[in-house]
């Protein structure tokens, strides 16, 4: 059954209406030709970066409605990978979809945020645990320089859960487990999206900080159990905010 609820007859209607021997893809597609090899392979991906960038940065809030037909309008691409970015987006949760009807960004409820920091806490101890013993000189460094950054993003107020997602990250591309790093890339949106309007007080952010120094301490000894100790009492500071 198709994810998205406009019809097929559309879909005709459009296609008969588009201009002839015009560039697929417009705009977004002079973007991929322009961003070089660090950029989205395909138009779907483009998409995709598109949509989570605005749910991730609130311009698509909670409950706002997508229309895929509105949407490519708009990016200037056909429909298709409009669909294939929005079904992506809706398996890992962040949108939800009811063929025929609506497809609207997912809310965050105080269950689903639960449930959320529960996986990754425990996620995250198992990154680090992987990590730890693989580490060279040169990556306890950047591991270094990346929590000193997620500590100066705490203090200024940012909120910790989101500000030390690019930490374990970096842990877990340094495990160099191609499984984990490919399914890390969908899933990360998703804890970040979950847990970003968790309210945090200064209590909280000094106890984080307090266990971003660990961490770095650990690091620097290259002690994997009490690296994976702190990782674990962090996330449990978190769950605090969940009841």
């Amino acid at each position: 059954m198709p994810v998205l609820p406009e019809s097929d007859a559309q879909d005709e209607r459009e296609r008969a209406a588009a201009p002839s021997g015009g560039a697929r893809g417009g705009l977004l597609l002079e973007a991929l030709d322009s961003s070089g090899d660090g950029g989205p392979a395909r138009l779907s991906d483009a998409v995709f970066e598109r949509v989570r960038d605005a749910i991730l940065d609130g311009t698509l809030a909670p409950g706002s409605m997508i229309r895929d037909g509105e949407l490519a309008k708009r990016l200037e691409v056909s429909r298709m990978p409009v669909r294939e970015a929005l079904q992506r987006l809706a398996r890992i949760g962040v949108i939800e979809v009811s063929a025929s009807r609506y497809t609207r960004v997912s809310r965050v409820t105080p269950r689903l945020a639960r449930e959320t920091l529960e996986f990754a806490g425990g996620l995250a101890t198992s990154i680090v645990a992987l990590a730890m013993p693989l580490l060279t000189p040169g990556d306890r460094r950047e591991l270094t320089r990346i929590i000193r950054g997620a500590t100066k993003a705490v203090i200024s107020g940012g909120p910790a859960v989101v500000a030390t997602r690019p930490l374990y990250r970096e842990f877990a591309r340094l495990t160099s487990n191609g499984f984990m790093i490919a399914m890390l890339a969908d899933i990360e949106i998703a804890i970040q999206r979950n847990l970003a309007h968790l309210a945090e007080d200064d209590e909280h952010r000094r106890d984080v900080r307090e266990t971003l120094d660990e961490l770095r301490d650990a690091l620097e000894r290259g002690d994997a159990a009490s690296a994976v100790a702190a990782v674990a009492r962090q996330h449990r500071l978190h769950d605090r905010l969940v009841g």
